[in-house]
């Protein structure tokens, strides 16, 4: 069966190419059902999550993408979206004859194998992580930044302004030197050296994963791996990209969603499903993660 390809969004010999949707109602290509179906397209994709949850399918796995969220989409590889509700969102589209050859080096180091090679993937195979996808999650700071990068991009797009082309080419770039910054901060320990550190964090990812409506107690995991606290804190941190407080909270946030979407189980129900026992500390927790209350989420 022939894959559907999407064509450039502009049409006018242009290469990059900046769109921001802040409601479903804009989305290229979606369906009455909230969907956008499988496709591919011949140019690169970058996209960047400012708010709001959906599902995006990609290399044979569906995860929930939160505020932050950023992948890569190569040339000629399938990937698909489930929205529930509007979805603030960035997409740069735009074509490696953009932009200088050596430039194209950080745009490969995003792909999906790639990153996974640098996160040490076999260890954590078959775990609903935010590594499944290539997916790098931005702290406020960092997505801030692209945001910004990113609509002086769209501006220079709309705005007919004299070299415009040039500007978007040294905008790109520079958005992909910063991006190469988090994968250098995310990936500090990502040398062969270092394979017994994702070992032990592979294997509290495993326990997290078999049942998250446990309680986890951090001391604990880290006593177990014969390490101090500070110093798992740290090593997860190396090669996760994010504290384990805050990734299990993000795991949890994720099950939730697909749970209140697919099962339509109370919130109060689904909190516990995934082992946050107080409904207002769930409420606050997904709306700081994903930008809505768990309500938003509610299968209809």
């Amino acid at each position: 069966m022939a894959e559907t390809y999407f064509d450039f969004p502009l049409t006018g010999g242009e290469r990059i190419c900046v769109q921001r949707y802040e409601r479903t109602g804009q989305i290229d290509h979606i369906l009455p059902d909230g969907t956008v179906p499988g496709h591919c397209h011949a140019f690169f994709e970058l996209v960047l999550i400012l708010r709001g949850s959906c599902e995006h399918v990609y290399q044979g796995a569906s995860t929930a993408l939160l505020p932050g969220d950023l992948f890569m989409i190569p040339p000629h590889r399938s990937h698909a979206y489930r929205f529930h509700e509007d979805v603030d969102h960035i997409n740069c589209q735009f074509y490696g004859d953009a932009l200088p050859a050596e430039w194209l080096n950080d745009v490969q180091a995003l792909r999906y194998d790639r990153l996974q090679q640098r996160r040490g993937a076999t260890s954590f195979e078959g775990l609903a992580d935010i590594n499944r996808q290539g997916i790098l999650h931005l702290d406020h700071e960092e997505t801030a930044a692209l945001r910004g990068l990113f609509m002086e991009m769209l501006a220079e797009l709309v705005g007919g302004r004299p070299d415009a082309g040039r500007m978007q080419r040294c905008l790109l770039q520079v958005a992909l030197a910063r991006l190469s910054r988090v994968q250098a901060h995310q990936f500090a320990s990502g040398g062969d050296q270092d394979g017994w550190k994702r070992d032990m964090i592979g294997d509290a990812l495993a326990r997290f994963e078999r049942d998250l409506s446990a309680a986890v107690d951090i001391p604990d995991l880290a006593r177990r791996c014969h390490v101090s606290t500070s110093y798992f804190r740290a090593i997860f941190r190396d090669v996760t990209g994010l504290p384990p407080r805050q990734y299990l909270n993000r795991m949890r946030v994720v099950r939730a969603v697909e749970l209140l979407s697919r099962e339509g189980l109370s919130v109060s129900a689904t909190a516990e499903r995934v082992g946050i026992y107080d409904p207002n500390y769930f409420s606050r927790l997904c709306k700081q993660l994903t930008g809505y209350p768990p309500s938003h989420f509610l299968k209809r």
